[in-house]
């Protein structure tokens, strides 16, 4: 049964994420920064708990032992995400992990849709440029695979 550490567990699209490996039967280990404050829906047979933040090393690399592939959240503040994308990518190599999946977000991949003065001028190019250094450092990270991006989909 494969294992896969999920970070930011207690955000929204990671509990979708953990949701959907629980029902493939997956097993998980969840970071969050405070175990005594975690969902229910987090308190689930086949979820372990790490207490841990993204931009520790030491945490996630002790989170990633034993499993197979990540999900990378993180949380949109520039500067910030980088570095927990980072942190994320080299922790989970050194554990061995061999995939990786980062939700980012449309058209980051398509630098001529974002980076303009329209999309600067509305507070909006930052944002891009956070999600597209997270994208650069899990292609940079050297995985078996990975994938990048954003997709809705419907529930």
């Amino acid at each position: 049964m494969a294992t896969y550490l999920v970070t930011q567990a207690t955000g929204q699209q990671s509990q979708m994420v953990i949701t959907y490996l629980l029902a493939a039967g997956a097993k998980v280990h969840a970071v969050v920064r405070d175990p005594l404050k975690i969902p229910s829906a987090l308190d689930k047979q086949g979820i372990t708990i790490f207490k841990g933040e993204s931009t520790n090393f030491e945490e996630i690399f002790q989170a990633a032992q034993g499993c197979q592939g990540a999900f990378l959240n993180t949380f949109p503040i520039p500067g910030l995400e980088a570095q927990q994308a980072k942190t994320v990518v080299e922790a989970c190599k050194k554990a061995g992990i061999e995939s990786i999946v980062a939700a980012t977000t449309v058209t980051v991949g398509n630098k001529a849709m974002w980076d303009d003065a329209a999309t600067k001028e509305v507070g909006l190019r930052e944002y891009f440029l956070s999600k597209a250094e997270v994208e650069e450092a899990v292609r940079n990270g050297n995985f078996k695979t990975y994938t990048i991006g954003f997709r809705q989909v419907e529930s």
